[in-house]
């Protein structure tokens, strides 16, 4: 039953789709006319996407517009982009990588030992990608129109003290408003975050489904820096989430966010998900 359910639901024209999936994660309907909650705009842009959001959600693309806003240094460094990833790409690659698809979130497979990985592996991960249709998952759909590519990274040494930490900054009408930065511990799977203001002062409210423990008591040397590309980035949107790598000298750009969470991250205290939502313009 659950899963004929689950059926139905994936299959629903947008409007129940949207709605059901809304209330299934903040107990409240989507008001598309007039959206006030952070995540009633969030379920906005993912159902009416902006034009410009496709090239900002794909990873190669997005490259450029990167360049232009603040500078190439902020880029990971490519070993290769490509459309078909051969056996001789495989054998061309150094004994550390990181390979990605540019039209998804969490397609990342972490290559630290090529030895221990054959081509074989990973033309089945790639396989595996290549089936998801990816923006139906959520029906995110600036993603439906992202021509799929494979992308090669250096692996950056981001951990910090055997731990991976990513900085993710949300930045609310470009650089004259409000923003905050989620650090979260852990990877793909974190175990721990935490939410901090522009100085560094942690934020009154939390997140739902992961636990918040708070340990950065003052701001690390990179901070500054970190914001003020942010805010760059983010000039000319009424919201954006600018996710960062870090290594020992220098912060990259990952990728730039527009519906995180498809929508559906609770914050806490809930009246959150209203504040938030008035940090962004009525017309994004």
């Amino acid at each position: 039953m659950r899963k004929l359910a689950k059926r139905l639901y994936r299959a629903a024209p947008d409007f129940i789709y949207y709605q059901v999936s809304h209330y299934l994660a903040h107990g409240s309907w989507v008001s598309f006319k007039n959206p006030k909650t952070f995540s009633e705009k969030i379920y906005q842009r993912m159902r009416y996407p902006h034009n410009d959001f496709s090239m900002l959600a794909d990873k190669v693309a997005v490259r450029e517009y990167i360049s232009q806003r603040v500078s190439d240094k902020y880029l990971t460094p490519i070993i290769m982009i490509t459309d078909n990833f051969s056996e001789r790409d495989y054998l061309a690659l150094p004994q550390s990588f990181v390979i990605k698809t540019n039209n998804a979130s969490q397609q990342v497979k972490i290559v630290k030992d090529k030895s221990k990985v054959t081509y074989q592996d990973i033309t089945k991960i790639l396989r595996e990608w290549s089936g998801i249709t990816y923006w139906k998952r959520f029906r995110e759909k600036h993603y439906a129109n992202i021509p799929q590519k494979i992308i090669v990274e250096e692996l950056l040494d981001i951990e910090c003290d055997g731990e991976l930490i990513d900085y993710k900054v949300h930045v609310f009408n470009g650089k004259y408003s409000y923003l905050f930065v989620e650090l979260l511990r852990g990877g793909p799977e974190p175990t721990s975050l935490e939410f901090l203001d522009e100085y560094a002062h942690h934020c009154f409210f939390t997140q739902g489904d992961i636990p918040q423990i708070n340990t950065l008591n003052q701001k690390p040397a990179f901070w500054d820096e970190m914001i003020q590309v942010a805010k760059a980035v983010s000039a000319d949107l009424d919201y954006c989430r600018v996710d960062f790598y870090l290594t020992r000298d220098q912060i990259y750009i990952g990728e730039l966010t527009l519906t995180p969470g498809a929508g559906n991250e609770v914050y806490l205290p809930r009246a959150t998900n209203l504040l938030l939502g008035e940090m962004m313009s009525k017309d994004g």
